[in-house]
């Protein structure tokens, strides 16, 4: 009973300070520095990934915050769940934020959501867990629109991929936003989700002409777009999966 008691009460008060943060970043920026507020949320984001490791080191599965996180999780719980959601709005807006300072959270921040929240979601109940896959592809989209030059050089200079950790951070998140084609029974706001994430990609990056997309990406999400075409799995989505197959298309029509 009291471990419980105190695992929830962990939960409740990590989802109000997080709440806090997520509506007062540009204001705390603004009175006390962007150095200061970088450190705050350095500190805020390392007591996830300790309390990660740890859970994930213990022998008995760990009693920090983050594993009784995702043991609620696991359990349905909607305090939760709710926690989940306001940690994954509060570091859309951190990855949101145009100043470099705040660049250099990138990398903690991939390494939680992607090594740590992702795998937990995505391989949970997609009927429990909608709400929180959505927040996961919200983030994939956030990264791959806003920062997508961290990852890929202009295509100008050669569109590869910067270095192998770009690389496989950036190939983390396609393959979350590849397998959502690929789920069956896949909720129609996350798959039309999806989809406009690559369009967005593509408006902004010229994705599709990239040549680490060509080269690496684009024959997956073609065969799994034709599959659903075929499949007829989402038959309500088919003229805009139509629309960004033939935009992908258009960039090597040979290739396609």
């Amino acid at each position: 009973g009291n471990s419980v008691h105190r695992s929830v009460s962990g939960i409740s008060t990590a989802k109000d300070i997080l709440a806090v943060f997520e509506c007062s970043t540009v204001s705390l920026s603004a009175q006390f520095g962007v150095d200061v507020v970088h450190q705050m949320i350095s500190g805020l984001v390392d007591i996830f990934m300790v309390n990660s490791q740890n859970a994930q080191n213990s022998p008995q599965g760990g009693s920090s915050l983050t594993g009784e996180l995702m043991s609620a999780l696991q359990k349905g719980s909607t305090m939760g769940s709710l926690l989940i959601q306001n940690l994954m709005n509060f570091l859309c807006v951190v990855m949101t934020e145009r100043k470099k300072t705040f660049h250099r959270l990138h990398g903690k921040v991939y390494d939680l959501v992607l090594g740590t929240l992702a795998p937990v979601i995505m391989h949970g109940p997609s009927v429990n867990f909608v709400d929180l896959e959505l927040a996961i592809y919200k983030f994939c989209r956030t990264a791959l629109v806003h920062h997508w030059r961290t990852f890929v050089s202009a295509n100008m200079d050669g569109g590869e991929f910067r270095n192998d950790a770009k690389k496989a951070v950036c190939m983390s998140m396609f393959e979350i936003v590849l397998k959502s084609f690929e789920r069956g029974g896949q909720a129609p706001e996350s798959f039309q989700y999806n989809l406009i994430t690559l369009e967005e990609a593509n408006k902004y990056n010229r994705l599709y002409d990239s040549p680490a997309f060509q080269s690496v990406l684009a024959r997956h999400f073609y065969f799994n777009l034709l599959s659903v075409l075929c499949s007829g799995g989402q038959d309500l989505l088919s003229a805009e999966v139509m629309k960004t197959l033939h935009n992908m298309a258009s960039a090597n029509y040979k290739y396609f």
